[in-house]
């Protein structure tokens, strides 16, 4: 039996924007998969012993504010990204939501 794939990326709905392994299209498109692989990745990486300060949320807050920026650019001009720019940007956003995440104890609000 074959394995078919999904046809188009369930996050966008747009088939030029997944990545394809052996005829297979991914669930998710490049920016989203590399968010996903960066979030697992810091975990894997640094996990719960990395000592945070509050300067490494506002870091990570801006990275994920530069990776909204890219999508937001991406799907509400005519000026699209490609896919290199979307799998980069994906990675920065990726990298911000862990570091958000990962600081959000020092912040009291």
């Amino acid at each position: 039996m074959r394995l078919r794939g999904l046809r188009k990326p369930l996050c966008n709905g747009r088939l030029h924007t997944a990545p394809q392994l052996f005829g297979i299209t991914f669930p998710l498109c490049w920016r989203c998969s590399t968010i996903a692989a960066s979030v697992c990745a810091m975990q894997i990486i640094l996990g719960a012993t990395f000592a945070m300060h509050w300067g490494y949320g506002i870091l990570g807050a801006s990275m994920v504010l530069l990776g909204a920026f890219d999508g937001y650019k991406s799907y509400f001009t005519r000026r699209g990204t490609t896919n290199f720019n979307r799998a980069i940007f994906g990675l920065i956003t990726g990298v911000g939501l862990f570091l958000v995440a990962i600081s959000l104890p020092h912040f009291s609000f």
